[in-house]
């Protein structure tokens, strides 16, 4: 799998992202909406901060 290609694709199902990166995506929303767009074994690390 080209992570690359991957990571481009994860982008632009995200076009509302807060931020972004050559290497990072940052979103902002519902956590089980946001994962469900995301591809099976795509993600390497996600980070939560909750209250």
């Amino acid at each position: 799998m080209d992570s690359g290609k991957v990571f481009e694709d994860i982008c632009n199902a995200y076009a509302g992202a807060v931020c972004r990166t050559d290497r990072s995506l940052i979103l902002q929303g519902d956590s089980l909406e946001l994962m469900a767009k995301l591809p099976d074994h795509s993600i390497s690390l996600i980070l939560t901060d909750p209250p």
